[in-house]
């Protein structure tokens, strides 16, 4: 799965792990630095922005807290791409990316030991939206059934 490979070095350089659940919006700080998250009050206003010099993320404020979640997620993902100039590795999407982020693999697994596959606990849990757990939960059913896993890009 590359974009779990991707999301892996992003969780690396925050100097953090795929099992930390201190949310999105910890992760941009960790990557953007203090002020690298601002929030718009502006109704107009796209669910995310990267806005330049220094890198920064303007998230629209009044979003539930499912859509920021993922408005975070997909900003990382955006400013990941522009400093790998303005690509991600083949089969790699922005929005596969954002989900990659939000809901890691190792903390799929370990949040289903303890809830079990109740998507509206996971989403919950991920603070995501619950068609992202059901998306992510088929996938994974569907790796675990065939016996493909991967590991850097990989399958194994």
């Amino acid at each position: 799965m590359p974009s779990a490979t991707v999301a892996r070095a992003i969780f690396h350089r925050a100097g953090s792990s795929e099992l930390c659940r201190d949310g999105m919006g910890w992760l941009a700080l960790r990557l953007l630095g203090p002020e690298g998250l601002e929030y718009s009050l502006e109704d107009e206003a796209p669910p995310v922005e990267l806005l330049d010099r220094p890198s920064r993320l303007r998230v629209r404020g009044d979003l539930p807290r499912a859509q920021l979640t993922m408005a975070i997620a997909v900003g990382i993902a955006t400013w990941w791409q522009r400093g790998h100039g303005g690509r991600l590795p083949m089969g790699v999407e922005i929005h596969e990316l954002a989900i990659a982020l939000v809901m890691p693999e190792v903390a799929v697994l370990d949040a289903i030991h303890v809830l079990g596959m109740n998507a509206s606990a996971l989403a919950h849990e991920f603070a995501c939206p619950r068609a992202i757990v059901v998306a992510r939960l088929r996938a994974l059913n569907s790796q675990l059934r065939s016996g493909t896993r991967w590991r850097f890009g990989e399958a194994i």
